[in-house]
């Protein structure tokens, strides 16, 4: 039975990565209860292998991409179309619907226990990778109310920052969306439990990928759009050490050649700083080029691949919509039902 079970969701899971606002179809149909309720039933499953395929589910049917939280800038009421890597696509309108289904079928309690109670890292990474992309889908109110993110932190403050295991990175991510998404509110509760303190120490890391994302994190609170918030927080990060914390990661970056972090770094400087990010500059320590500092390092080579990744497989998409037009998510959750 554990073999029917782990397949039926691997199809579902199959079937899932292609279509055009197929989660939204896919939730919509209410057999035996609807798929969403069945859905996270599996996140109580004794079998890591079934949770993860289970949040892997719950990340595909609702969201589709996981850069939505910074490639897809507007406002959502647009109904702006998110395109991912392999054809698939999701308007903004839908994936905030299809979150709010898992969000109505209790999906949040279930997530805050897989990252206090799970010891794998694969389980937590997942679990994470959802509760990230449920702030982007504004449902941050929740995470915080619901005590995620207390947890969050909590699992950072007891691991490595330095130099993270990918559970680390996404629940960085978790403070990082709350910081570019949340309202002023969400933010100075996260900043209150240690979330601003946790982006300045993580500037230290080896991973210029996880010094890029502090950085961004740390500049979206010194923005925070409330005038007397945003003046307490900058006087919390000066206290904690963080104009010092950037100075260093910039010198650093300067020191390595390392290009995007070092831009990144002087850009907040430059922004919530000036007099620091000049005194640098007068110490000759400054980005190589001054019009896209991203694209360091990049070559054209680098730039085709991004363009054929970005080509949806024709053939392989329309074959799979067909089998999607037989409606095969009623059987395989029927099987999951059943099991």
């Amino acid at each position: 039975e554990f073999e029917i079970l782990r397949m039926s969701c691997k199809t579902m899971l199959l079937l899932s990565n292609v279509g055009d606002d197929l989660g939204a179809e896919v939730l919509r149909d209410k057999t035996n209860g609807g798929p969403a309720k069945r859905i996270i039933e599996l996140l109580d499953h004794q079998a890591d292998d079934i949770i993860i395929l289970a949040l892997s589910l719950v990340f595909n049917l609702s969201v589709c991409n996981p850069s939505i939280a910074t490639s897809t800038p507007g406002s959502p009421k647009e109904g702006k179309i998110v395109e991912g890597k392999i054809g698939r696509k999701n308007s903004i309108a839908n994936i905030k619907e299809n979150l709010k289904v898992f969000v109505d079928a209790k999906l949040v309690p279930k997530l805050k226990a897989l990252v206090e109670t799970k010891t794998s890292v694969d389980v937590r990474t997942n679990a994470l990778k959802v509760v990230s992309n449920l702030v982007v889908g504004e449902h941050s109110r929740l995470i915080i109310r619901e005590g995620i993110m207390e947890a969050v932190i909590r699992l950072i403050k007891t691991r490595n920052v330095l130099s993270p295991s990918q559970d680390v990175i996404e629940a960085l991510w978790v403070i990082v969306n709350i910081a570019c998404d949340g309202q002023p509110h969400e933010k100075k509760k996260t900043v209150d439990m240690g979330g601003l303190s946790i982006l300045i120490s993580t500037l230290a890391s080896v991973d210029s990928e996880v010094k890029v994302m502090a950085l961004e994190g740390l500049d979206h609170f010194l923005t925070v759009e409330d005038a007397a918030l945003q003046a307490s927080i900058k006087e919390q990060f000066v206290k904690e050490g963080g104009t010092k914390a950037v100075e260093e990661s910039a010198r650093g970056s300067f020191a390595t050649s390392d290009q995007i972090p070092l831009a990144k770094a002087l850009e907040l400087l430059k922004k919530h700083f000036p007099d620091v990010e000049k005194a640098l500059g007068a110490d000759g320590i400054g980005v190589a080029k001054e019009e896209d500092a991203m694209e360091i390092g990049r070559t054209d080579d680098d730039l085709d691949d991004d363009e054929e990744d970005d080509k949806p497989d024709k053939e392989g998409e329309e074959s799979i919509k067909v089998v999607v037009r037989c409606r095969p998510f009623i059987k395989v959750l029927e099987v999951i039902h059943i099991l």
